[in-house]
């Protein structure tokens, strides 16, 4: 995965992130054989830090954080691509998207890591799809999950 983000701070507890995200996988299920996804994500989150000052000091190092968000997610499909003879499809909807993390300070006012969970809540048309069932997969529904470590840099 390839993620780009800018975060803007409007104060010590809210911060606005917007990113461009993108990555590949693949499968090889009946009836499509080999084929290779890409998801793409632009996405706007806002953040809401938790106030540490009156806690305790492991605490107030890992800087907890909420987020939640929306954007537009765009999957394609090459289906049968391992044939030469692949079928691009393409669907874009809009969904939203929730989580947690941790903002570890690397070095003060410069340098930090956060590490973060996000569950992302999309339906594309085909999701119900039944034709992979005889492989033993009902359907593509469910949620998106994306676990991060983000080194970011402020000046």
């Amino acid at each position: 995965t390839i993620d780009l983000r800018v975060v803007y701070f409007f104060d010590f507890q809210w911060a606005l992130n917007l990113g461009i995200q993108t990555s590949k996988h693949s499968y090889n299920i009946k009836p499509d054989g080999l084929t290779n996804v890409n998801l793409f994500r632009v996405m706007a989150q806002m953040k809401y830090y938790f106030d540490t000052h009156n806690l305790s000091a492991p605490i107030t190092f890992v800087g907890p954080h909420l987020l939640a968000g929306a954007g537009m997610y765009k999957r394609t499909d090459d289906i049968g691509a391992g044939t030469g003879e692949g079928v691009i499809q393409e669907e874009q909807i809009v969904g939203f998207n929730a989580g947690a993390g941790f903002e570890l300070t690397l070095k003060p006012k410069k340098t930090f890591l956060s590490l973060e969970a996000v569950m992302h809540f999309i339906e594309f048309s085909d999701q119900y799809d039944p034709k992979f069932a005889a492989s033993g997969v009902p359907d593509k529904s469910g949620n998106w999950y994306s676990f991060s470590a983000v080194l970011m840099f402020t000046w």
